[in-house]
């Protein structure tokens, strides 16, 4: 065991006395079991999770929203609504204008081919698809998302995306103000830097590209709605 420190005030060297004594195989055991609780900081995971009561809620929606198409053989979910009876607000009029003022920049970065072309990918690709105003306006809760084109300044040269905006309001409602907001089931970036001690050869990749392997429910793209006219 030890004792509490002294300081030789003649050489500054701080002693330590040591007392021998019996230490049981318990408490090298609990010793040892401390040791490692520490080194598996941010590479355990925890045997539990701490969640709001609305991502309780949005938990249990979404288990009961899902469901297996058949047809498609995909997954299928719905929109987790705050109040599944709510309305969104009519933005088309605010869309309109706010994808004129996009078409402008567009021009003015020279960049509508880029935005065409990735409108293009989408459609092809089944992300999106294109839908008539009658169709549009059989939906009660419908709701344009507005969108832009911005730029990642961490390449070179800097890499163009384009971005829909769910958090932009409209008459102070949003699409993702009307949603609950789920539990977040990424990991922290703390975890994954501390995962790679696990092994003896750590391996790193980027994503190229997400796919979508989850539909989503008919009536709810409805509230997922694009304007677009390739810049004519």
């Amino acid at each position: 065991s030890l004792s509490p420190t002294t300081e030789d005030s003649a050489t500054g060297i701080h002693i330590v006395k040591c007392h021998p004594r019996e230490v049981t195989n318990d408490e090298l055991m609990d010793f040892i079991r401390s040791h490692y609780e520490l080194e598996s900081i941010g590479i355990g995971s925890a045997s539990f999770s701490l969640l709001s009561n609305d991502q309780v809620r949005a938990k249990e929606l979404c288990g009961k929203l899902m469901h297996f198409n058949v047809i498609s053989r995909r997954y299928e979910v719905g929109l987790i609504w705050n109040d599944p009876s709510c309305q969104m607000p009519d933005n088309y009029s605010e869309a309109v204008q706010r994808l004129s003022s996009t078409e402008r920049r567009l021009a003015k970065l020279n960049m509508q081919k880029f935005v065409i072309d990735h409108f293009n990918s989408q459609i092809a690709e089944g992300l999106l698809m294109e839908v008539t105003r009658e169709e549009v306006n059989c939906f009660p809760r419908r709701n344009y998302v507005y969108g832009f084109l911005t730029f990642n300044l961490n390449k070179k040269p800097p890499k163009p995306r384009w971005v829909n905006d769910t958090a932009s309001t409209f008459r102070g409602i949003s699409l993702n103000s009307s949603l609950l907001n789920g539990p977040d089931n990424l990991t922290p970036l703390p975890q994954a830097m501390c995962v790679q001690r696990e092994g003896r050869i750590a391996y790193q990749a980027d994503v190229k590209s997400m796919f979508n392997q989850v539909e989503m429910k008919y009536e709810d793209q409805f509230s997922q709605l694009v304007l677009w006219r390739d810049c004519d």
